[in-house]
């Protein structure tokens, strides 16, 4: 995979994408979420099984930080 941004950090980045929340998914397994100015690293466990289907992994990772962000109803 390579990056959309090559040469900008993922600080960069961040100051470049308006909002109070905003979430940068890495290739790593870590994602850099900032919210209202603050900014947190926040990385993946590891798999502890096969992965068996990456159909739509992005939006799966959406739908699961929207899912967490919201709560239960």
């Amino acid at each position: 995979m390579l990056p959309l941004y090559p040469d900008e950090s993922d600080e960069r980045l961040l100051a470049r994408i308006p909002g109070k929340e905003t979430v940068l998914k890495l290739a790593d397994p870590v994602s850099i979420v900032r919210h209202e100015g603050v900014s947190q690293e926040l990385k993946a466990e590891p798999l502890t099984r096969p992965v068996v289907d990456t159909t739509a992994a992005g939006d799966s990772f959406s739908a699961a930080y929207i899912a967490a962000r919201i709560g239960p109803r």
